[in-house]
């Protein structure tokens, strides 16, 4: 396969992939992407499916979504690529499970990044 340097095209298609991929599985009716960096405090959906908003925990459970986007990150060999801005839909929240699930492709979004070591956020 040849090479391609053009390694953000590449990955604008893997995020294609991606978006379709969150939008299916949370009910989004919209999901966006920006490369690099991470403005403001949007609220925040993590690794462990769980919502924050600013600092604190969000009963994503028992109160749905917060209001505005939520900011999904998305790694890649352990760099910060950018985040998926995710525009909830009008139905109820999925469940933990379809988080968790959710989660994973936007880990996948830097191709390699089984190679990447656990990433901290801060």
């Amino acid at each position: 396969m040849p090479h391609d340097h053009h390694s953000r095209s590449r990955t604008d298609t893997v995020v294609d992939h991606v978006r379709g991929e969150l939008t299916g599985l949370l009910g989004l009716s919209g999901c966006r992407f920006e490369y690099g960096t991470l403005l403001g405090r949007p609220s925040r959906l993590g690794k462990d499916g769980g919502i924050t908003v600013g600092l604190r925990a969000w009963d994503v459970d028992r109160g749905g979504w917060p209001e505005g986007e939520i900011e999904l990150r998305a790694y890649g060999n352990g760099h910060c690529l950018g985040r998926f801005m995710l525009t909830p839909g009008s139905g109820p929240v999925p469940p933990l499970q379809a988080r968790l699930v959710a989660v994973t492709p936007a880990d996948r979004t830097g191709g390699r990044a089984g190679q990447a070591g656990p990433v901290r956020g801060g």
